[in-house]
């Protein structure tokens, strides 16, 4: 009978948002905000974990919703984008 299913979901899987937050910001300050330090020293690292461990920890949570409440609609909720998309 559920209607509606709202998620946060991703962004503390593997610790993935907080560490880019604290790796980042540190390159940042490093720099004083020039350049491109977080890509030049991670390159790919964090778009790889998400890749890797993130999106299908959300695709099973999303399996498990629709097996639970299948004719709910589903909003996933967004996390500011901290890193090119």
């Amino acid at each position: 009978g559920t209607d509606l299913v709202t998620l946060t979901i991703g962004g503390n899987d593997s610790n993935t948002f907080i560490n880019a937050i604290l790796a980042c910001g540190s390159a940042g300050a490093a720099t004083l905000g020039f350049g491109h330090p977080c890509q030049s020293i991670y390159g790919s690292s964090f778009d790889n974990t998400i890749d890797n461990t993130t999106y299908p920890a959300i695709r099973n949570a999303l399996a498990a919703v629709k097996a639970k409440a299948p004719h709910a609609r589903v909003a996933i909720l967004g996390y500011p984008w901290i890193v090119p998309a």
